[in-house]
């Protein structure tokens, strides 16, 4: 049953739906959070891609595979990402319409994914910004409405805050903490990182140890799995 956009602002529905967005454990906890809350709104999929205020590549999180999640983080020239640069509105859009003029961007593989209408919000603040989209497949229709696109909006803002406080969870790591982390992903000894990193085996086991403190875990073997979480080391 879906949720009226007039009903889906009242204080109780935005309480249970929404406000546990703003600090998911990992992005694991903010897809299944949201999947959540649109399922309500007639909505079939998202995606956030946020990037920090400190610049990088950014991370990507949302119902698509993978592989195009990471291909959203590095592509250059999206038609939508130029227009949510020009508008602060939502830019609302047809995958196949948007294939057949910028060939080159993704959203040919997003129509294999089943997307058929797009609506995409750019979200700023002072931790950095965010592109956020929702999508529907055939049995949807384009997301025109006002008061429809009100809701999404701030669903948005709410998925924005949530992927910012991921993200600052996992940039408190050193560069050493998550080299040491990634190696033992890999099933190295301590003794082994210390050969690849260069540094004493005493050296590594205080970069692993503060890496299990900063995630809030109580072994390297959970801190791989905690990184992994947020996105810090390749599943």
């Amino acid at each position: 049953m879906l949720i009226a956009a007039s009903d889906m602002l009242g204080q109780q529905s935005l309480a249970r739906y929404f406000t546990p967005l703003l600090q998911p454990a990992s992005w694991e906890a903010l897809r299944l959070g949201a999947q959540r809350a649109y399922v309500h709104l007639g909505v079939s999929g998202f995606m956030v891609r946020h990037q920090a205020i400190e610049g990088g590549i950014g991370h990507a999180a949302g119902s698509l595979p993978d592989a195009l999640l990471r291909a959203f983080c590095r592509q250059t020239g999206d038609p939508v990402d130029v227009g949510l640069a020009r508008s602060p509105l939502p830019q609302s859009w047809r995958a196949d319409m948007l294939h057949d003029a910028y060939p080159h961007a993704l959203y040919g593989q997003l129509g294999e994914a089943g997307v058929v209408y797009g609506l995409s919000v750019a979200c700023r603040s002072g931790s950095g910004m965010s592109r956020v989209d929702f999508y529907r497949g055939r049995d949807g229709d384009s997301f025109t409405g006002c008061a429809q696109q009100g809701t999404l909006q701030l669903l948005a803002l709410h998925l924005h805050e949530g992927a910012a406080f991921v993200q600052r969870g996992a940039s408190v790591l050193t560069d050493r903490e998550r080299e040491s982390l990634a190696w033992s992903a890999q099933g190295k000894s301590i003794r082994e990182v210390s050969e690849m990193m260069g540094i004493s085996q005493r050296a590594v086991y205080f970069h692993l140890q503060n890496a299990a403190a900063k995630l809030q875990v109580y072994s390297t073997r959970h801190a791989v799995s905690r990184a992994m979480e947020l996105g810090l080391l390749a599943a």
